[in-house]
C-alpha cells in the first residue's frame, strides 16, 4: 500500500469517527423513534399502527432494514437513526407500493393500507447526505411559517437527508450588535428584508428591503427553535452560522483605531445599500466578536458541532498571498474551536468556481490551514463545474459532491441525469478521493423535482443506474398509473431537456421573462420536437380518469405545456428581430408582435389553472408574516422586487424571474407591449430604435409601478389544466409566422 492510499485510509477512518462522535443528533433512540413515527403518521394516518420501528445506534451509519412477511400484518423497520427509518419507509413506498413523495405533493393512491411482502436492507454510499445552498432560504423559504416547515422537514427526513443549514441568525446578531454599542439606527440600516437575508449575510448588500422589526426577529427565533428541535429529533444534523467578518458600517465609529475594509460594490448596488465592513480575520477584535456570537448562538440553539462560514462568497480577498489566506482560515476556525472543541467548518466551495483569483496555491493555503478532517467542503456545482479534480480532492479535506442546478428559483425544464449518473461514480473512484457524501444545493426549489429525486437516490447508492428504466419507474409511481405513452414521454424528456452536458450558464432567463431588447440570443441544447411530442403523449393519455384527476399529472402537464409555449415564444422573438432589422413589412411585424402578446395571455391563463404557478400565493404568504400594514407593504415589496428588479434600480433584473400566473400578464406582457410599440414607432417614423430610452421608459412605466403596487392575485387555481393544455397545444403546435 503506497503512502497516498495509507493517507486516504487514515483520513476515512478519522472522518467516520468524527461523524459518529460529533455530527449525530443529541436526541436519544426513543426520541428519534417517536419523531420518525410521527413523520410516517402524518403521511399515512392510523395505518402507522401496523409498522414496528426500531432505532439502533449500534448499526452502521445511515443504514436501514425492512422486513414484511406474509405471516404477519406488521412491517418491521430497523434503522441507525430516525432519518434512516424515514428513508426506509419512503423507499418501501416507492419500490413496493408504487407511491411517490415529493415537494410538489404526494401520490399515495396506490397505497391501499396493506403492506406488501418485502425484505431489503441498505447502507448509504454517503456518510453525509446534504441539502441547501445559503441562498435557498431567501429564494424559497423567506415567507414560511411552521406549517410549511413541518411539511418540508418531513420531506427532508423521507428523502434521507442527514445534514442541512439553520435558516436564521439575525436574532443573535441583533443582541451582539447592541452589546458592542451599535445604535438602533445603525442596526436598522444594516439588516436587509427577509427576501434578501442571504446576500446581507454574505457581505454583498446591506439594508435593502429592510427595516427588520422586533416582531419578525422574535418570530424567526421561535421558528428556528422549532425547526432545529424537529430536525434533531429525527437525527438530522444542523450546521449553524459562524462569524466570517462582515459587519455593519457603524462599527467603524465605535472602533476608529481598527482597520476595516469596505467590501467591494456588488452588482452595482448604490452605496447606501452596498459595501458593509469587512473586519480582517487577523484582527483580535475578529476573534472577540466571533466568539461572542457563536457562544450566544450555541447556548440558544444547541449544536451538532458543525458551523458554516463563507468569508469570500462573491467577495474577493483584498490580499492575494498564501500567508494571508492561511491566517484568515486559521482565525475563522479558531473562533469555532474556542467555543466548541469538536467544531467542524462547513465551507461552500463556490468562491473557487471560475474565479482566477483562487489559484491552486492559494486554495491549498486556505484549506490546509485547518486540520485535515475538520473542514467539510461543499463542491457546490459538481455536475457542471467540479473543483475536486483541480484541487486534488480539496487537498485532503473531506468534500461533498453537490448538484446546484438552479439559480434564483427560476422555472424551466433542464437537468443532466445521464451525466450525473456517470460523474458521481467516477468521483468516488478517484485515487486519493476524500469524497464523503452527496448533496443538493439549489438556490431555489419547487422546480424539476425529477432531477433532485435522482440525485438523492444516487446519494444512497453511487452505482450507475439504468436511467431510462429509472425514469419510467419514476413516471409510474409519480402518477400511480402505468402508461406506456407517459413512460415514452418521460424518455423523450430524458433525451432532451434533461440531457444537458454543456458549460453554458442556465439561469432560467428565458426570452419572454427578460427585459426586452433586440440582442437576446435564445439557445437550446435539445431538439424541441422531442418536447412537443412528449406533450402530445401526455395529452393522449390525459383522458384516463386516474390521470385526469391526478394533481401531480396536472402539474407536470402545465409545466410541459409552459415549456413548449416558452419555446414558441423564442421562435416568435427571433422572427420579430429579423423582420425589424430587414424593415420590409411593418404590417407583418405588427402581426408577429400581436401574436407574441397573445401567446403570453394564453400562457398566463394556463399557469392560472394550477396552484403551483400562482403569483398570488407567493405575495399573500409574504404578507401573512407581517404584524401591521407598514410591514405588509414592506414584505410584499420584498417579494415583488426579488422576482423582478432585484435591487433599487434593477441591479440583477430578472435573475429570480418566475413563470407564474399574474406576473406574466401584469409584468412581462406590458414590458413586451411597450417594446413592440417603440419598435413599430421607430419604423413608422424612420428613426433608430433607442434601447436606452426604452429601458428608462419600461422602468418608469411598468417595472417600478409593479414593484410598488399592492394588487391582489388569486390564491386558488381557476380552470381545468388538462382541457386548457389540450386547447393550447392544438392552437400553437403548428404556429404559422410566415409572411402572407
Amino acid at each position: 500500500m503506497n503512502l497516498l492510499k495509507i493517507a486516504v485510509f487514515l483520513f476515512n477512518v478519522q472522518f467516520v469517527y468524527l461523524l459518529n462522535t460529533y455530527f449525530q443528533s443529541y436526541a436519544k433512540e426513543e426520541v428519534q423513534k417517536q419523531a420518525a413515527r410521527n413523520v410516517i403518521e402524518r403521511l399515512i394516518g392510523h395505518k402507522v399502527e401496523n409498522i414496528s420501528l426500531k432505532i439502533n445506534f449500534t448499526l452502521p451509519l445511515n443504514y436501514f432494514k425492512i422486513l414484511k412477511t406474509n405471516h404477519t400484518d406488521i412491517l418491521l423497520i430497523e434503522a441507525s437513526n430516525g432519518v434512516s427509518a424515514c428513508k426506509a419507509f419512503q423507499y418501501y413506498l416507492k419500490r413496493f407500493c408504487k407511491a411517490h413523495i415529493s415537494w410538489d405533493g404526494n401520490q399515495l393512491s396506490s397505497f391501499d393500507g396493506t403492506f406488501p411482502e418485502a425484505q431489503y436492507e441498505m447502507q448509504s454510499s454517503s456518510q453525509i447526505i446534504y441539502y441547501q445552498n445559503v441562498c435557498t432560504h431567501s429564494y424559497s423559504y423567506s415567507w414560511w411559517s411552521i406549517n410549511e416547515w413541518r411539511q418540508h422537514i418531513d420531506w427532508i427526513a423521507l428523502s434521507g437527508i442527514t445534514l442541512t443549514l439553520a435558516p436564521f441568525q439575525e436574532d443573535v446578531w441583533n443582541e451582539v450588535y447592541k452589546d458592542y454599542g451599535l445604535s438602533q439606527t445603525d442596526i436598522t440600516e444594516h439588516f436587509a428584508g427577509p427576501g434578501f437575508f442571504a446576500w446581507q449575510r454574505m457581505g454583498n448588500i446591506r439594508g435593502w428591503g429592510g427595516k427588520l422589526s422586533h416582531n419578525f426577529i422574535n418570530f424567526s427565533s421561535i421558528l428556528q427553535q422549532n425547526i432545529i428541535q424537529s430536525l434533531n429529533n429525527l437525527g438530522i444534523a444542523i450546521a449553524l452560522p459562524s462569524f466570517d467578518g462582515h459587519l455593519p458600517v457603524g462599527f467603524a465609529k465605535i472602533f476608529p483605531d481598527i482597520k476595516f475594509t469596505l467590501t467591494e460594490q456588488w452588482n452595482h448596488f448604490p452605496m447606501n445599500y452596498c459595501c458593509p465592513l469587512f473586519l480582517d480575520p487577523t484582527e483580535p477584535l475578529f476573534i472577540d466578536i466571533g466568539k461572542k456570537f457563536l457562544t450566544r448562538l450555541t447556548e440558544k440553539y444547541g449544536t451538532n458541532h458543525i458551523y458554516f462560514s463563507d468569508p469570500f462568497n462573491e467577495v474577493q480577498p483584498h490580499v492575494s498571498s498564501s500567508e494571508y489566506l492561511r491566517n484568515v482560515s486559521t482565525s475563522i476556525f479558531s473562533i469555532m474551536t474556542s467555543v466548541d472543541q469538536k467544531a467542524v467548518w462547513l465551507l461552500q466551495g463556490w468562491m473557487f468556481v471560475k474565479n482566477p483569483f483562487w489559484t491552486n496555491e492559494l486554495i491549498e493555503s486556505f484549506l490546509t490551514a485547518v486540520p485535515q478532517g475538520k473542514m467539510l467542503v461543499l463542491d457546490l456545482q459538481s455536475e457542471q463545474h467540479p473543483q475536486y479534480n483541480r484541487t486534488h480532492s480539496f487537498f485532503g479535506q473531506p468534500f461533498i459532491w453537490c448538484m446546484l442546478h438552479n439559480f434564483g428559483g427560476t422555472l424551466g425544464m433542464h437537468g443532466s441525469l445521464e451525466l450525473i449518473n456517470i460523474e458521481l461514480l467516477s468521483a468516488s473512484k478517484i485515487n486519493g478521493s476524500s469524497l464523503v457524501g452527496v448533496g443538493i444545493t439549489p438556490e431555489g426549489i419547487h422546480q424539476n423535482y425529477v432531477v433532485y429525486e435522482f440525485v438523492l437516490e444516487k446519494a444512497w447508492n453511487y452505482k450507475q443506474f439504468n436511467v431510462k428504466k429509472w425514469i419510467k419507474h419514476y413516471s409510474n409511481v409519480r402518477y400511480g398509473f402505468v402508461s406506456k405513452e407517459v413512460e415514452s414521454a418521460w424518455v423523450l424528456l430524458l433525451k432532451s431537456v434533461y440531457a444537458f452536458e454543456g458549460q453554458q450558464n442556465i439561469r432560467g432567463k428565458y426570452t419572454y421573462c427578460r427585459r426586452p431588447t433586440l440582442k437576446w440570443k435564445p439557445w437550446k441544447w435539445y431538439d424541441e420536437k422531442y418536447v412537443r411530442i412528449a406533450l402530445h403523449k401526455f395529452l393522449l393519455t390525459s383522458t384516463n380518469e386516474t390521470l385526469y384527476f391526478n394533481n401531480l399529472f396536472q402539474r407536470d402537464l402545465v409545466d410541459l405545456t409552459r415549456q413548449v409555449l416558452q419555446n414558441q415564444a423564442d421562435i416568435l422573438y427571433l422572427a420579430i428581430v429579423k423582420n425589424f432589422k430587414t424593415k420590409t413589412n411593418i404590417t407583418h411585424l405588427s402581426f408577429l408582435c400581436e401574436t407574441f402578446l397573445e401567446l403570453l395571455r394564453d400562457l398566463d391563463t394556463l399557469l392560472g389553472t394550477h396552484n403551483d404557478f400562482l403569483l398570488g400565493k407567493f405575495l399573500e404568504s409574504s404578507k401573512s408574516l407581517a404584524s401591521n400594514n407598514a410591514e405588509r407593504k414592506q414584505f410584499e415589496f420584498n417579494a415583488r422586487n426579488q422576482i423582478t428588479l432585484w435591487g433599487p434600480n434593477g441591479q440583477i433584473t430578472d435573475y429570480a424571474t418566475k413563470q407564474w400566473n399574474g406576473i406574466v400578464k401584469d409584468y412581462y406582457l406590458p414590458r413586451w407591449s411597450l417594446f413592440f410599440q417603440k419598435l413599430l414607432s421607430s419604423l413608422e417614423q424612420n428613426i433608430p430604435f433607442n434601447q436606452s430610452q426604452f429601458q428608462k421608459s419600461v422602468f418608469e412605466e411598468v417595472e417600478m409601478p409593479f414593484n410598488l403596487e399592492n394588487k391582489t392575485y388569486p390564491i386558488v387555481s381557476d380552470g381545468n389544466s388538462i382541457d386548457y393544455s389540450r386547447f393550447l397545444f392544438q392552437k400553437w403546435n403548428n404556429m404559422n409566422i410566415t409572411e402572407p
